[in-house]
């Protein structure tokens, strides 16, 4: 596994705590926290020399079954030897739970912008196991989200014989839908055993996902043994979603010609033969009345 090259970066303290409301407000706002599948939190900046959890909280240790006070967590020794491609750090959020401290680093200050970020999964004793490095090209506009697992010392260098990779890649584009114009999303995710997926969101004009098509596969560089599965959405005129359908497209390369297994929100089920008969039977499902 190839990692490309880093740089090292020496990291001074910002920690100021804010109520768990302003943390919820500024979760909603972030896309960058729709994006990475809510990793990203709020938190106020200020200046303090390491980081201590609130007085209070406690996490539950099955082992003992009870619960324990949070120990104090100093990061300091880990984030000034980590080393990042990040040249110019303008925001750092922290965000605390019951497994420990999330650390996240962007060279950029609005959270409602893509940017370059790195994400920092620390447990209660301070060791570091999981990072994210996030890269945005606005050009391509393309997101390349690269999961690591490890100890500290190699994910403090992503050294490539001692941590695992996963690698997720995000792209948006306008296309076009059953003739109409559409915003596409593909979500191409490979596995460390080269296994993955690919996932085709679709969503009209006004936001609305119409169809997801996934289809996973055993080796990403050969496509090979595919499974794919389609999913469809109908909303009604007011713009609430009441169902979706299902459709098995193919098994382990096999085209196939199952019916279209639908499922409305009051618990009415029933299956139609194609995307036509779908439209016509239920107007829900009919991009029209979008």
């Amino acid at each position: 596994m190839k990692v490309s090259s880093v740089s090292s970066f020496s990291f001074s303290r910002k920690y100021n705590k804010e109520t768990k409301n302003n943390n919820s407000s500024k979760n909603s706002q972030s896309q960058s926290a729709k994006i990475f599948a809510g990793v990203a939190g709020g938190c106020a900046i200020g200046v303090a020399s390491y980081f201590i959890f609130r007085p209070g909280k406690a996490f539950y240790d099955a082992r003992k079954q009870k619960f324990l006070p949070f120990p104090k967590i100093n990061l300091d020794n880990v984030l000034s030897k980590i080393k990042t491609n990040i040249s110019e750090i303008k925001s750092e959020v922290y965000k605390e739970n019951k497994s420990g401290v999330l650390v996240e680093l962007s060279d950029s200050a609005d959270e409602i912008k893509y940017s370059n970020k790195e994400s920092l999964f620390f447990n209660l004793v301070g060791d570091l196991y999981r990072r994210i490095v996030s890269h945005y090209n606005p050009e391509s506009k393309k997101l390349v989200r690269s999961i690591y697992s490890g100890d500290t010392k190699s994910l403090l260098s992503l050294d490539p014989k001692n941590t695992t990779k996963q690698t997720m890649t995000f792209k948006t584009v306008d296309t076009l839908w059953e003739g109409r114009a559409v915003s596409r999303r593909e979500i191409k995710i490979v596995n460390p055993n080269n296994s993955g997926k690919i996932i085709y969101n679709y969503y009209s004009s006004d936001g609305k996902l119409i169809q997801k098509d996934i289809s996973t596969y055993s080796n990403m560089e050969t496509l090979a043994s595919a499974n794919s599965v389609i999913y469809r959405y109908g909303y009604d005129h007011d713009g609430i979603l009441v169902g979706y359908s299902k459709q098995i497209y193919q098994q382990n390369g096999e085209l196939q010609n199952n019916d279209i297994e639908v499922t409305i929100k009051d618990g009415i089920k029933y299956n139609v033969k194609n995307y036509f008969d779908l439209t016509d039977s239920d107007e829900a499902f009919n991009p029209d009345n979008f």
